[in-house]
């Protein structure tokens, strides 16, 4: 039995490390996280602080989020 990688296991490592992903999504993602996981309606400063960004960043991405019906703006 060989210890030393065989060209599979390495290529499978790297697949795993190497993996990309959509970067605006993932961005995104944490702001939905953060609204779900606060269950009620907040300011935009609140969630972009609890997503871990500025509001200048969150704002358009709420933008995009209300137009695709993921999130609505309290009037």
């Amino acid at each position: 039995m060989s210890t030393e990688d065989t060209a599979d296991d390495r290529d499978e490592r790297e697949d795993r490390e190497d993996r990309r992903g959509i970067q605006s999504i993932e961005v995104g993602g944490r702001l939905l996280k953060a609204a779900a996981a606060r269950g009620q309606p907040l300011p935009l400063k609140a969630l972009s602080q609890a997503a871990g960004m500025s509001p200048a960043k969150a704002h358009p991405y709420l933008v995009s989020f209300c137009k695709l019906g993921l999130m609505r703006q309290d009037p």
